[in-house]
């Protein structure tokens, strides 16, 4: 039997490994800090987001150099991040708001039954018990986090206090993924 071959980038040089969770990651965000400096964000099921300072050409192990605080009660599950603020969720129903300058919570929003809000055209609730936020992304061009459910549902909060705006129906089965461009929201589903 063979040996795996460590993967490599067009460079070939094999990548950094990521290293500090204690069960699986299953969702990561890439910002920039600077010229050949990023800022990696991962959430796994240890229930934890961890932040990963990574130089153009890492190769090893790089290690976590912060964990947020205070955990979330279930596995993360999406990230988001828009200027200095990143945005997690987990199956323990929240949605909590981090400032990545001070790296400390800001804010959290429970996934309840949400209300119709006048900022956006009236939508109907039909929010169902348990349904966690599976994606997140920021609406083009307006303060609002966007939420896929998996229930199928599109929640909305206002981006700076996460005050819920509405929800609508996206899909009829989990939505697995969001992304946007300067105009538009794509969500993806079965």
């Amino acid at each position: 039997m063979q040996s795996p071959r460590p993967q490599t980038t067009p460079t070939n040089h094999v990548p950094s490994k990521l290293t500090g969770h204690v069960g699986p990651v299953g969702c990561l965000t890439v910002d920039q800090l600077g010229p050949g400096q990023d800022l990696v964000l991962t959430g796994s099921k240890d229930h934890h987001v961890k932040m990963f300072e990574v130089a153009e050409g890492a190769q090893g192990s790089v290690s976590a150099c912060l964990t947020f605080e205070p955990k979330h009660q279930d596995s993360v599950e999406a990230l988001a991040v828009h200027a200095d603020t990143l945005y997690s969720s987990s199956r323990d129903l929240s949605v909590k708001r981090w400032d990545l300058s001070s790296k400390r919570l800001l804010q959290v929003s429970a996934l309840a039954p949400l209300v119709d809000a006048p900022e956006i055209a009236p939508l109907q609730c039909v929010s169902s018990p348990g349904d966690w936020a599976s994606a997140l992304s920021l609406l083009p061009g307006s303060p609002v986090v966007v939420g896929g459910c998996r229930g199928g549902l599109l929640r909305l909060w206002h981006a700076e206090t996460l005050a819920p705006l509405g929800e609508l129906r996206g899909h009829d089965c989990p939505i697995n993924g969001m992304a946007t461009n300067s105009s538009q929201l794509f969500s993806a589903s079965e």
